[in-house]
């Protein structure tokens, strides 16, 4: 009987090894499973935000391009101003011809000027 009692007592800690060691297996897989049912749905949520951000990404190479559209087409109309005052400045340095001042005027003030000259002279005289 000893015996029996013996063996029992072994089978029942070889069984509680057993079942023990069959509980970590257990575990284990339902930890697995539930690390990749983990990584399945943040490579999801991954895969949402990829898209999210190609979006943004798309969305600010458009600004940017129509940006640079709007410095181009500022740059070609500062362009055209600075050639129409420069061409206003050709006209304003234009020399005088003939007491003609070129811009629509007459030279006055040198005229003036012997004119005074004149009559200062004409009344020192009398």
């Amino acid at each position: 009987m000893a015996n029996n009692e013996v063996a029992t007592s072994t089978q029942d800690t070889a069984c509680d090894k057993l079942k023990c060691q069959v509980d970590k297996i257990v575990e284990e897989w339902s930890q697995l499973i539930r690390e990749i049912d983990d990584t399945n749905l943040t490579g999801w949520n991954t895969d949402i935000k990829f898209a999210q951000l190609k979006a943004k990404k798309a969305a600010h190479e458009r600004k940017t391009q129509q940006a640079r559209k709007k410095v181009d087409k500022l740059e070609k109309m500062l362009e055209k101003a600075s050639t129409v005052k420069d061409k206003e400045k050709e006209w304003v340095d234009m020399p005088n011809v003939g007491g003609m001042n070129l811009n629509g005027g007459h030279q006055g003030s040198d005229s003036s000027d012997e004119d005074e000259e004149e009559f200062s002279d004409k009344d020192e005289g009398v």
